[in-house]
Parts: structure tokens; C-alpha cells; sequence
């Protein structure tokens, strides 16, 4: 159960991705650099509210962490064709 819980997690970066998404679109050109490093930060961001907001509850804290390496995983994966396929980030 904790890792079901964990690869929840997916459901709120999968989310900023979209949020983040639409914001890029509308930012100037030369803001191009700063867009990795403000995704990089909103996802620990993200993760660290996830994990100190749900580490009490878990039963087994070693899956809990797996599910949330696991919805990084899959969440990389899925931006990098996503973006890679759009083309406009």
C-alpha cells in the first residue's frame, strides 16, 4: 500500500508538467535556460510537501520511497517524449 501511495505522486507531477507547460509557452525566448532549473525546483518542491505531508502514515517507509522514485521515473520518461514530440519547450 505505501507504494501505491508513493507512485500517487505521479497524479501531482504530471500535473505541474501541464501547469508548467502552459506557463513556458508564454514566456520570452530568453527565458529558455531558466526552465530546466525552475522544474527542477518545482518538482522537489512538490516532493518534499509529498513525503514529509505522508512519511508519518506509512507503514513501510522503504516502498513509500520506492513509489516515489518510481513516479520520477516514469514521469521523466513521459515528459521527454512529450516534449520531445511538441517541440516548442
Amino acid at each position: 500500500m505505501s507504494f501505491i501511495i508513493g507512485l500517487s505522486h505521479l497524479v501531482s507531477l504530471s500535473m505541474f508538467t501541464i501547469i508548467f507547460h502552459f506557463i513556458v509557452k508564454r514566456l520570452p525566448p530568453h527565458f529558455a535556460l531558466a526552465t530546466p532549473m525552475v522544474m527542477i525546483m518545482g518538482d522537489a518542491m512538490l516532493t518534499a510537501i509529498f513525503y514529509f505531508g505522508l512519511f508519518e502514515l506509512m507503514d513501510n517507509l522503504k516502498l513509500f520511497k520506492l513509489g516515489i522514485a518510481t513516479s520520477f521515473m516514469v514521469i521523466s520518461f513521459s515528459r521527454s517524449i512529450y516534449f520531445m514530440l511538441n517541440e516548442r519547450v
